[in-house]
């Protein structure tokens, strides 16, 4: 228990509370989980009146809060939302499904224009997130992980071991993974794709690689491969992605018969102004529109992220998604409208504990 901090924590009545901070801390460090509100652990501020232990804490960067009342207890690791797609029916394709995801999800080094997330890929799951955009430079035949340039510190093994985790202890779920080639290739003896066949070998069970949209039952339990790069692995993305646009992948010919067509929402050049944020939302609010009429075979990504390099409205992700944007939580305020409507798979930057993500789980009809 060692990644949990105790932010604050107090226990007594709402006029006489004490300060237990250190004591709670103390317990977990010990090993407990469950805290309970007793006089066993805490002083008693109030004798003879009903009391209450309240506690701010952070797991891996995820901030939580819980209280109760005396004699009963907090487990300090709940998050409800690790296994949300139990209670969705299991027949329904991913295309139908309203999915929490991240863009660049591991960008989370290299400053104002680089940084994406500040959440570590093991705190997005457990908060409910499903869809990961994982970018990957082919080094030394090895996968980093880079946001252009820039080394997040972390390399696609590590990615991977955290998915693996959280799957064998949440089964019902599914991970659906998008793994792009990042620039810059160097000291490599084989393709990207063998590389990534490297990283399959001793959990191939662990991974859907079929060409087809999948129902959610034959998913869970695995990650989901949608390629951003050249191979025979996985729902390919990597042909027609036009990107700062609206367009269809796998749109044609040669994928006919197959359920396999995406819709890309993906206008990322957003300027740092009024009328700049206002024409993003326009293009967000749309394609939730359209998919909550759409074809239910249809697979709609919504990407929520905005920046611009150009002067004078230079702009970053952060002022899009929680900043000046503020797209994340328009989205927050504007979801209800669409409950038990499809919304699609909406991909996010700076996701945290903040209730967008309850928001488009719930949007979903669940069992």
């Amino acid at each position: 228990m060692t990644n949990v901090k105790i932010l604050s924590a107090s226990y007594g009545t709402r006029e006489q509370a004490i300060v237990v901070t250190e004591k709670v801390q103390q317990l977990v460090n010990e090993g407990h989980i469950r805290i309970e509100a007793s006089q066993k652990h805490f002083q008693d501020p109030g004798p003879g009146q009903t009391k209450h232990l309240a506690v701010t804490y952070e797991i891996d960067g995820v901030r939580l809060g819980a209280a109760c009342e005396e004699k009963q207890s907090i487990l300090l690791t709940e998050f409800p939302q690790a296994n949300w797609m139990s209670r969705i029916d299991g027949s329904k394709s991913l295309a139908e499904l309203n999915i929490p995801g991240t863009h660049d999800s591991c960008s989370l080094f290299g400053g104002l224009m680089t940084e994406c997330q500040t959440l570590t890929i093991r705190a997005q799951l457990l908060l409910g997130v499903r869809f990961l955009d994982i970018r990957c430079r082919h080094y030394n035949n090895v996968f980093t992980i880079h946001h252009g340039a820039f080394y997040q510190k972390i390399n696609f093994g590590e990615v991977l071991n955290q998915c693996l985790v959280f799957l064998e202890n949440n089964p019902s779920e599914t991970i659906i993974m998008c793994i792009k080639p990042e620039p810059d290739p160097s000291g490599n003896t084989r393709t990207f794709e063998e590389t990534f066949e490297h990283y399959m070998h001793g959990c191939r069970q662990s991974w859907y690689v079929s060409n087809e949209i999948p129902s959610l039952e034959k998913v869970r339990g695995k990650i989901v491969l949608i390629r951003r790069f050249e191979g025979v692995w996985g729902i390919p993305a990597q042909q027609g992605w036009k990107g700062n646009s609206v367009f269809t992948l796998n749109d044609d010919i040669s994928s006919e018969g197959l359920n396999q067509k995406i819709k890309v929402q993906d206008y990322y050049k957003v300027p740092y102004s009024k009328s700049g944020y206002e024409e993003k939302w326009i293009h967000i609010n749309s394609l939730a529109i359209e998919a909550s009429k759409g074809k239910p075979d249809v697979w709609y990504w919504n990407f929520i992220n905005g920046t611009s390099s150009g002067f004078p409205d230079a702009n970053n992700p952060k002022a899009t998604a929680v900043g000046k944007g503020g797209m994340n939580k328009r989205l927050r305020q504007y979801l209800p409208e669409l409950t038990n409507k499809r919304v699609g798979t909406i991909i996010l930057d700076f996701v945290k504990n903040d209730g967008l993500i309850d928001k488009i789980i719930e949007t979903n009809q669940t069992t």
